[in-house]
């Protein structure tokens, strides 16, 4: 699966007049869109606050997990990207491919 994502992070000020900068860049030594190891799973840092509870989804946008804690047992698999890779094992049916093959077997002979 792959997806690409920007450089950088564009939106840097909030509010009417940009009354408000938002923190960009590292915090806690990750950035948005890193691939990290926790215990609750694997995946890539949606959003982080400044608590140090980070949001971590997989590739796709599904959430894994809202707010894990990564002061503690966090590991950076893979620094960031503008394309994100992740591998994924898809179940491939055989009648799909082979309709004329049938798994069954008649009259004790096998068709594999």
């Amino acid at each position: 699966m792959k997806k690409h994502v920007s450089k950088g992070d564009y939106q840097q000020t909030t509010g009417k007049r940009s009354e408000k900068k938002i923190p960009t860049g590292k915090l806690f030594g990750l950035r948005k869109f890193d691939l990290i190891q926790t215990e609750q799973g694997c995946g890539i840092v949606k959003g982080k606050r400044s608590s140090g509870y980070f949001a971590i989804t997989d590739v796709m946008g599904n959430k894994i997990h809202d707010s894990v804690k990564v002061k503690q047992n966090c590991k950076r698999l893979r620094a960031r990207t503008t394309t994100l890779l992740e591998r994924k094992v898809v179940p491939v049916k055989v009648d799909a491919f082979l309709p004329h093959l049938s798994l069954r077997s008649e009259e004790g002979v096998s068709c594999l």
